[in-house]
């Protein structure tokens, strides 16, 4: 396939501009601190190095720093109590330079993926890490409503299991190949060949061991020469040594990961298609919808799909979280669709942060309990702030607008958005102005009365 390569550099080159934000720095994407200098600014002339094959593949890539973000959500346990379980999530930072390559080879190789499921006739099926100008909150609403006009159906709900760390590089390498029309015999291109290899034989140095040796807070954390002798020879530097895995958090990693899972999509596609049902797949979320008939023996259908995903997956060397694993009804009962377990008791799906039970439309449990969370935390601290320093004016401006609708992007506005998109009365009945400011003043009165109190008791 021929590309307009002169028309693609110009629409990457826009899109890198946006990404640094000297106004505000807040919204500079390439304002954190690497092995080398941080761009204040993009020239063209100062960037062709990413479209000159020769440079590429001689290109020596900086090791990534990774930083492990923890997150913490009440989940059940075996006696079925909730308790909060964290989740610990990688994420790896190129250098500055490294990350101007991989966008590069990412948006050429992300428009070759456009047209290759375009022919597959699978640009429906794959939603994640693509521009199609929808959010999540979309595409969940899109499965609910083919939900919806079905007379019954099927719904099946797979997760990968540490998707990017489990990629197979030899599959990775093959799809690379497809994505560039080349025979799977054939070697890459060196300039591409070098980005494969920088994302498969990855190295990575921790954050927190990075911070302790370089104290700098501006510019690059190091020389080369001091990035030789103060982490290579100390062993701190970690080489990937696998054959699969890649770095999540580059800006390749996802796009690789789409054209990885090939196969998959298409085969799995392709046999729900068969079916008269939807499949969707959001990185490592996959969804399966198949309608049936009063006369249809739904458990085997559900059973043979399974069994056929499980297979598939295999084939891609991936496995599925056999317990996230979710098997779900819908059927119409007295003019209004429900959803049930396979043993018919009353249930929801969850999909892509919404929660659906053939009725109402919601938030996930978890979304609400971390904007609670996340409230009460920040009033308690405004709260000791303020009786700490003897204010007159108690700050409940800056608690609105981050928790109600007076501010912009905030868990709220993910909410208000949601609303409009599913026309849910039951969102709506939750982010009423009345209600919200009704449950931060209770929250403030009831926090201010026991840090009071407290401090009575203290003096």
């Amino acid at each position: 396939m021929n590309l307009d390569i002169k028309k693609l550099q110009n629409q990457w080159y826009e899109l890198e501009i946006e990404k640094i934000d000297n106004e505000n720095p807040k919204n500079n994407k390439r304002r954190y601190i690497h092995f080398d200098f941080r761009p204040s600014n993009i020239e063209k002339k100062s960037i062709d190095f990413v479209w000159k094959p020769d440079i590429v593949a001689r290109h020596s890539f900086y090791p990534f720093i990774r930083n492990t973000i923890v997150t913490r959500r009440k989940k059940a346990d075996s006696s079925g109590i909730r308790i909060l379980s964290p989740k610990p999530r990688p994420i790896s930072y190129a250098s500055h330079k490294d990350s101007l390559l991989f966008s590069w080879y990412n948006y050429y190789l992300g428009q070759l993926y456009e047209e290759k499921i375009k022919d597959l006739d699978i640009k429906n099926a794959v939603i994640a890490y693509r521009t199609l100008k929808k959010s999540s909150v979309d595409f969940a609403k899109d499965v609910f409503d083919f939900i919806k006009n079905q007379s019954n159906s099927i719904v099946l709900c797979f997760d990968i299991h540490g998707f990017f760390d489990h990629l197979d590089h030899k599959i990775l390498k093959n799809k690379w190949k497809e994505i560039l029309g080349i025979e799977e015999q054939n070697n890459l291109p060196p300039d591409h060949y070098a980005i494969y290899k920088a994302l498969t034989k990855y190295s990575t140095v921790e954050l927190k061991d990075v911070k302790t040796i370089f104290k700098t807070k501006t510019g690059r954390y190091c020389p080369p020469e001091d990035l030789r002798n103060k982490l290579s020879k100390t062993g701190l530097i970690k080489k990937n040594k696998e054959q699969f895995g890649i770095p999540q958090g580059s800006p390749i990693s996802a796009g690789a990961s789409n054209f990885y899972m090939l196969d998959f999509d298409r085969t799995v596609n392709c046999e729900v298609d068969k079916l008269g049902g939807l499949y969707r797949r959001y990185s490592d979320d996959i969804i399966v919808v198949i309608p049936f008939s009063e006369s249809d023996d739904y458990k085997k259908i559900s059973d043979n799909l399974e069994s056929f995903i499980m297979d598939k997956i295999k084939e891609q060397k991936l496995e599925i979280q056999k317990e996230k694993t979710e098997k779900k009804i819908f059927k119409h009962n007295d003019k209004r669709l429900e959803c049930v377990n396979f043993d018919l008791s009353p249930s929801k799906v969850q999909y892509l942060g919404i929660v659906f039970d053939g009725l109402n439309l919601d938030l996930r449990g978890s979304t609400w309990s971390r904007y609670h969370r996340k409230l009460s935390k920040f009033i308690s601290l405004k709260t000791y702030r303020f009786i700490k320093n003897d204010k007159k004016i108690f700050p409940k401006k800056q608690i609105y607008e981050r928790f109600s609708d007076f501010g912009d992007n905030n868990i709220i506005g993910y909410a208000k958005n949601a609303e409009r998109i599913l026309q849910s009365k039951l969102i709506h009945k939750k982010t009423t102005k009345h209600r919200l400011i009704g449950t931060i003043n209770k929250k403030i009165k009831i926090e201010v009365d026991k840090q009071t109190k407290r401090q009575n008791y203290t003096h």
